[in-house]
């Protein structure tokens, strides 16, 4: 099947991203804050802030590209990709009117790579989204992590487990943030196995100085203890920007994993966050952490946006 791309022009770029930003909005925001359609503030400006970040005057940013598609001459929908370095591809979007042409989309865009010496493709596949679902279906792939949601709109239960939370001292909150760089560069590594140590710990630096830029005092962030009897067994991070909430970190005392303490303290946090008017409870998992990825399917979250990556292998002969 014959596959094309051409670049879109000005006088297109408008309508792209009008149909871009819906597309956020319904298929990647909404979910993640449990928000009305008709009045969406936070999904609105986390949209807004997305499209700011990636565009200038409205037109795709340095190293990106919005290129119509088109299958055996016949207009197809559009892709639109951005390259950070020479050895990744990254799908930011891909809008197609017939998903099953995702299949030849995809074996187009990793002859591309082979073409350029690009080593990976690299998409955040929205599983709401047909054509998404088709395009990491049509080939091998590597997950890498997961952003998920909880639906917290039906009234709290009455049953109390045995963890309850308190706010964790300033002395606390420091000792917590003082490893937190290091440990996420880790995790970094550990998920991303190209990243080197320099690599993996710029990003951890920028990552926390984006989510925390004054850091424990950033407003919209709560460092919690869970307790047991009294006595703390770990860390909770979490944010709320009502209706919306997310889990940062979760982090239990090595000595106390193993006793389904990692389950008691998602649904304390679960309470707390809907005692304050949260919606919907968004985190983010890593593919390794199959563990942690069991207990979050089995209290009922739901996936939003998945990162895979494709290996590109070079060509034969």
């Amino acid at each position: 099947m014959s596959v094309e791309f051409s670049p879109l022009v000005d006088g297109e770029l408008g309508d792209w991203g009008a149909q871009a930003r819906q597309r956020d909005l319904l298929l990647r925001q909404l979910p993640m804050t449990g928000e009305d359609a008709a009045l969406a503030p936070v999904a609105e400006s986390r949209t807004h802030q997305r499209f700011a970040a990636r565009l200038v005057d409205g037109r795709p940013g340095p190293g990106q590209v919005v290129e119509e598609v088109r299958l055996e001459g016949r207009p197809a929908g559009w892709v639109w990709l951005g390259q950070a370095s020479p050895d990744e591809l990254e799908v930011l979007d891909l809008a197609l009117t017939d998903p099953a042409d995702a299949s030849a989309v995809r074996t187009r865009l990793e002859q591309r790579c082979r073409d350029h010496q690009v080593r990976r493709l690299v998409l955040t596949m929205l599983p709401a989204d047909p054509a998404h679902r088709a395009f990491a279906a049509a080939g091998p792939m590597d997950p890498v992590a997961t952003r998920m949601r909880l639906d917290l709109t039906d009234p709290p239960g009455t049953t109390r487990g045995p963890v309850t939370l308190r706010s964790l001292s300033a002395a606390g909150t420091d000792a917590y943030l003082g490893t937190a760089v290091q440990r996420f560069a880790a995790t970094l590594r550990r998920d991303s196995p190209w990243l080197d140590e320099s690599e993996s710990l710029a990003q951890s630096h920028a990552t926390h100085a984006r989510i925390l830029p004054r850091g424990a005092a950033t407003p919209g962030h709560a460092f919690l203890a869970p307790e047991v009897d009294g006595e703390r067994v770990g860390t909770l991070w979490v944010s709320l920007c009502a209706p919306a909430g997310y889990v940062y970190d979760v982090r239990l005392d090595a000595e106390r994993r193993g006793r389904g303490l990692g389950r008691a303290t998602m649904d304390a946090g679960a309470a707390w966050c809907q005692a304050r008017g949260v919606r919907a409870l968004g985190l983010n998992v890593f593919a390794y952490n199959d563990t942690a990825r069991a207990l979050y399917d089995s209290l009922g979250y739901q996936p939003v946006e998945c990162g895979v990556v494709v290996p590109i292998r070079p060509r034969r002969g």
